[in-house]
């Protein structure tokens, strides 16, 4: 949103510098002609005004002229010439007018005289804009109609840009690479252009692709890469990308653990840790945590006659025309969960900027002899044979940017419930210890009753001749006559 206003703002100047540019200059409005007031000769004046109000509303506004012109003394001078009179005349002439017309209306206007010069102001600046206008369209007609389509330019981009990201193309063509918007789209936009009927239509070169290609394209150590397959291969180009994220970086070392409290910390971890990553998928926030001016994956649902259908646009930088965003129409079309590996894959729809699929899978690493136990993040972008390519740059920013917004979105959740479950464990440690204190405390306040008690009764039994009667509460029981 904040490029779009910059970009809205850099238009703006560049139309404000056009029509500086194009406005006639200041020398047109100095040929000004008026009719002397024969009556208004007076001793010490610079010469007589006008006779009408309207040629005196041309002093004042030959007054702003000058004022506004780049070279206030040469446009001074230009307009005494024009009219036969000295430049010290002209500007005592001008400032004698504009103090006899701010007389006569604060004289007329009375208490709401502020309200009419303020009114009067703001039509004479629309009449004179109107005035401008007019002359810049009869002088220079091409320059005019060069400033008109550049206004009409800056509203339909002020209107487009926050709406629908200024569209250059829908579909993709001869001289277009598919769907393309000048600024980042907003998501209702997507939604609305997504959930149409053009946008649905399956591409069976995509949705039709094999299951069994990802397992020709994994990678040994964690990164990126560019296949080029051989001919016999259902697919022509392929980038991958790895991440691995190990267990161990989640678990704090403590001296004197036990082997087996240490395996068990690291089993649960391990399942905690791909249970978030299951959620992920699931959710589809494959770009949770991707810059925003690169890759983002917007995700949108629709229930139809087949069943509810997930979809979703990937919005990716130099993707379309002209290096802007280039909106790739996706739907999932395959997910397989396991106890030991989830995957995902997304095929695009027809009219996409390339044609293939997306898929990303996640599974669990445990080695038996030695190693580190780990969860394994890979992502893959596959394109069939006779179809849309892409470029390598930009397949490769793809993967990579999916691949480590899934692992820092898995990251992040896991630390997450791992210092909600410390905090909770801390937390019951502590309640298990005050209750321990508050127990010993009770116990030992019980004893010293007791011991209390015992000598209380010693002493009674030697005092006191109806001692038989003691009860082992220590009260002495009391004659009920005498209650």
């Amino acid at each position: 949103m904040g490029q779009q206003i910059r970009s809205t703002f850099l238009l703006c100047i560049l139309l404000v510098t056009v029509l500086l540019t194009l406005c006639p200059s200041a020398t047109t409005a100095t040929d000004v002609k008026w009719t002397s007031n024969p009556e208004d000769t007076k001793e010490g004046n610079s010469g007589p005004l006008p006779l009408s109000s309207k040629q005196r509303q041309q002093l004042l506004q030959l007054e702003q002229v000058i004022q506004q012109s780049p070279n206030p003394d040469e446009t001074l001078l230009q307009a005494a010439q024009a009219n036969g009179m000295s430049p010290q005349d002209l500007m005592s002439m001008l400032q004698r007018n504009r103090s006899d017309l701010e007389q006569g209306l604060a004289t007329a206007g009375g208490g709401g005289g502020m309200s009419k010069t303020v009114g009067g102001a703001l039509g004479k600046l629309i009449t004179t804009l109107f005035a401008l206008l007019t002359r810049s369209a009869s002088t220079n007609p091409k320059a005019f109609a060069v400033f008109a389509t550049l206004v009409l330019l800056l509203l339909v981009v002020s209107f487009s840009v926050p709406r629908t990201g200024l569209v250059i193309s829908n579909q993709r063509g001869i001289l277009s690479r598919g769907p393309t918007t000048v600024f980042q789209p907003p998501t209702k936009f997507l939604e609305k252009r997504l959930l149409s009927s053009k946008w649905q239509q399956r591409d069976p070169k995509s949705s039709d692709m094999s299951s069994k290609i990802w397992t020709d394209l994994g990678l040994e150590e964690d990164g990126s890469t560019w296949h080029s397959l051989p001919r016999k291969s259902e697919i022509a180009k392929a980038a991958s990308a790895q991440i691995t994220i190990p267990i161990k970086s989640f678990i704090e070392e403590k001296d004197g653990k036990d082997e087996n409290e240490d395996e068990a910390e690291f089993d649960f971890t391990m399942d905690l840790c791909y249970n978030h990553a299951v959620d992920v998928l699931t959710s589809r926030q494959l770009t949770e945590y991707a810059p925003q001016k690169s890759v983002r994956l917007h995700t949108f649902q629709q229930q139809q006659d087949e069943g509810l259908q997930r979809f979703a646009v990937l919005v990716v930088k130099k993707l379309g025309d002209w290096g802007r965003y280039g909106l790739v129409p996706l739907l999932v079309t395959r997910k397989n969960e396991s106890d030991e590996a989830t995957s995902l894959t997304l095929s695009t729809l027809r009219g996409a900027p390339f044609t293939g699929q997306i898929h990303v899978s996640v599974e669990q690493r445990r080695p038996k002899e030695g190693g580190d136990m780990a969860i394994v993040i890979m992502v893959h972008l596959a394109i069939p044979r006779k179809a849309n390519k892409i470029a390598r740059k930009v397949a490769l920013k793809i993967v990579d940017t999916i691949a480590s917004s899934v692992a820092s979105s898995v990251k992040t959740r896991t630390r997450q419930s791992i210092a909600r479950r410390a905090q909770s464990t801390s937390f019951q440690g502590k309640a298990k210890e005050r209750a321990v204190e508050r127990r010993q405390v009770r116990h030992k306040k019980e004893l010293e009753m007791e011991e209390m008690a015992e000598d209380r009764r010693r002493r009674w039994q030697r005092n006191n001749p109806d001692a038989g009667r003691w009860r082992p509460s220590g009260d002495r029981m009391k004659s009920p006559n005498n209650c």
